[in-house]
């Protein structure tokens, strides 16, 4: 479910799995929505959530 969630993120472009943390590649058309929605969906599933810019 928690996968499901992040592909149908609308900037989602790419996830690669790396160790045990995940990597996920996006368009940056809006960013700041697109921080609340993973925090949300982090906060949702106890991820911890790592933004790289």
């Amino acid at each position: 479910m928690f996968f499901s969630c992040l592909y149908s993120l609308y900037e989602y472009q790419d996830i690669i799995a790396n160790g045990q943390s995940l990597v996920l590649t996006v368009n940056e058309q809006n960013p700041d929505k697109l921080i609340d929605e993973l925090t949300c969906l982090c906060d949702k599933w106890a991820a911890t959530i790592n933004i790289l810019v």
